[in-house]
């Protein structure tokens, strides 16, 4: 493509089960020279606020304006999407987030996971914009690989408190999966994936919070005029986070929220049989923030696809680093 041009196209793949995949694809190149930039949305299909910021960036930024090049994938398979569904592959039932990169001769995830990466793998910068699910309430926080080069791992904190979020959660390779994230920081790609959206709705407020993220990033990067919009104070959250799980099918009925700080042993809430006996009182493992939050009542501990326990998860909480604030970049 020519300086100051705009594209999008249809990227369809076939994996050798004969399952097919469709990922749109956007690229606008500016009139100017500059970095490598590329958003991504929809790795999980019930995630409306990301891939609504992302067509939106497709709409506005005018190559006229741009220096360097922008490449945006507002959904990572049409065929999740338009078949409603919610987190895991409507073809094998796998997470996609935790799909390892490198083997496209795998599963129909494997395979997809490698073909978005091999997509975005010469960007520069990388944000995968995530959010809650149909079931899930959360509290925006945005996460990345901690790169252990120091202009890398500057540049990651720098992307990250673009974001309008109160909470940044570094991870180190120990606390998640070698996936798509990793993959890519190894390629040289700084990358980070914020989580900004509310129970599946399409909030115009969690879609401004994604969009805005980036606009940040890429006028501090210089590929826009303008000045970044501020953003609230950030707090560093982790190392430490606590997965609660249900122990007992049922109905889950919850006593706390997203954001909310809570104490060993507080009360999270509690599964009821059908009939409405409590069957299984839910505490708070540690002290720490609640991140996220089962809004669906229906909770089935059986149902653990490919060892997943997403539909027996009710909440996770976060370590709260009140003595660590993000790092100051250095001027100029």
């Amino acid at each position: 493509m020519s300086p100051g041009s705009k594209a999008s196209r249809i990227e369809r793949y076939v994996h050798h089960s004969g399952e097919k995949l469709e990922i749109p694809v956007g690229r606008i190149v500016g009139d100017r020279p500059g970095p490598r930039f590329s958003v991504s949305a929809g790795m999980h299909a019930g995630e409306p606020a990301g891939m609504n910021a992302a067509i939106r960036l497709w709409r506005d930024i005018d190559p006229a304006q741009l220096s360097g090049e922008l490449l945006i994938i507002p959904l990572m398979s049409t065929r999740a999407f338009f078949s409603r569904n919610m987190q895991l592959s409507p073809i094998d039932q796998k997470e996609l987030h935790f799909q390892l990169v490198g083997n496209p001769e795998g599963t129909y995830s494997e395979f997809q996971i490698d073909c978005v990466f091999n997509l975005l793998r010469d960007s520069n910068y990388h944000v995968d914009m995530h959010g809650a699910e149909h079931a899930q309430a959360l509290d925006p926080w945005v996460a990345f690989f901690e790169p252990q080069d120091p202009r890398q791992s500057e540049e990651a904190w720098m992307l990250a408190s673009s974001f309008p979020v109160r909470y940044l959660d570094p991870r180190n390779r120990d606390n998640m999966a070698d996936g798509l994230p990793y993959a890519l920081l190894q390629a040289g790609v700084v990358n980070v994936w914020p989580e900004i959206g509310l129970d599946h709705r399409l909030e115009q407020e969690a879609s401004d919070m994604q969009y805005q993220g980036v606009i940040n990033a890429m006028r501090k990067l210089g590929m826009l005029d303008g000045e970044p919009e501020e953003v609230p104070e950030q707090i560093v959250v982790g190392p430490d986070r606590w997965m609660v799980l249900a122990e007992n099918s049922g109905y889950w009925r919850r006593f706390v929220e997203p954001g909310e700080r809570v104490s060993k042993g507080q009360s999270l809430g509690e599964i009821l049989d059908l009939e409405g006996e409590v069957i299984e009182e839910v505490t708070a493992p540690a002290d720490g923030l609640i991140q996220f939050l089962a809004t669906s009542p229906g909770i089935n501990v059986d149902r653990v696809p490919h060892g997943y326990p997403w539909h027996q998860g009710l909440a996770r909480l976060v370590q709260v680093r009140e003595d660590r604030r993000p790092p100051t970049p250095r001027a100029g």
